[in-house]
């Protein structure tokens, strides 16, 4: 898109701050949450059996921001993760 062909992050158009959003998005593969709730208890993640996939989507941008926190492999494995860019702005 505009803001990666160009390196911005954010850019100022008539006092506003125009600025790319990413969310994540997580689902399980297939619909199947069987896997899932498998591996996060084999990889001591068992604390998020009550998760959501708000929480999981969180786990994964981390994952992607911190490669210290990624989730393991056997979890990943068992996701569809996904991205949705929106085009925000606020005042300057």
């Amino acid at each position: 898109g505009f803001f990666e062909q160009h390196g911005l992050q954010n850019m100022r158009i008539d006092g506003r701050t125009v600025y790319l959003y990413r969310r994540v998005t997580v689902k399980p593969k297939d619909g199947d949450h069987a896997p899932t709730v498998e591996a996060l208890r084999r990889n001591g993640y068992g604390d998020l059996l009550r998760y959501n996939y708000q929480t999981m989507a969180s786990l994964v941008r981390e994952s992607d921001e911190d490669p210290d926190a990624s989730l393991p492999p056997e979890i990943m494995d068992t996701l569809e993760v996904g991205e949705v860019f929106t085009i925000r702005s606020r005042k300057s």
